[in-house]
């Protein structure tokens, strides 16, 4: 089984929220394991229930502060899953 990890700073309805949505919907047919990892302007009914496991209020602003600094989002996003598992 592949695994897609989706990372947002909002999912809160939208153009955005609605793409990912139709894509997890794709995706989760064809048994992929799908994650979504989010920051902290989340609406939870809008989180699509094909999704495997979900995560909000990351600090994602704070991590990845200005687009030319490589933030160290790998770790953060790793302890805040293994928190949610």
């Amino acid at each position: 089984m592949n695994n897609l990890l989706i990372v947002t700073q909002n999912f809160s309805g939208g153009g955005l929220e609605t793409q990912i949505t139709g894509q997890v919907r794709a995706l989760s047919v064809q048994n992929w394991g799908l994650h979504l990892a989010c920051g902290r302007d989340v609406n939870p009914e809008i989180i699509p229930s094909k999704v495997d496991s979900a995560v909000s209020d990351l600090p994602i602003d704070e991590i990845y502060p200005h687009p030319c600094q490589p933030p160290p989002l790998t770790n953060t996003l790793s302890r805040s899953l293994s928190r949610a598992a």
